[in-house]
């Protein structure tokens, strides 16, 4: 058994689920089912992930062990409503040294947003938190 360092933590060589991850090995939203599209860990080990839910966007972040993050928009997760083009999909997705994170995504146009790292707009980036 080969056991190689990745951030901080430890990955097996060989598939294995770690079950002291989420609930059984899987981190999941109680609610509002998406397709998350990107995954980012912070460097405090909560994990962000971003995607799409409906013709919402769908940011979450986890904390380290795999439960939703609360202090996250209350619950862990935030959908966005990204216009009236009735679809919206994530491009990529950054995250600042501050915890902020920045989104880009499309609904018929390419938009950037940022966050703050409790999950509201920042609203001193662009026009109101946004770059269209």
């Amino acid at each position: 058994m080969n056991i190689e360092a990745l951030e901080s933590r430890w990955l097996l060589a060989f598939p294995e689920i770690d079950l002291g991850f989420g609930q059984g090995g899987i981190a999941a939203l109680p609610t509002d089912t998406g397709d998350f599209k990107l995954v980012h860990q912070l460097d405090n080990g909560k994990i962000v992930a971003v995607g799409n839910a409906g013709d919402k966007l769908l940011v979450a972040r986890f904390a380290s062990d795999g439960s939703a993050d609360t202090s996250f928009d209350g619950d862990g997760k935030l959908l966005v409503d990204a216009g009236s083009s009735g679809y919206a999909y994530a491009i990529d997705a950054a995250l600042t040294p501050e915890g902020k994170i920045l989104l880009l995504f499309s609904s018929g146009a390419k938009q950037l947003y940022r966050f703050n790292a409790d999950g509201t707009l920042d609203t001193t980036f662009g026009s109101n938190g946004a770059i269209s």
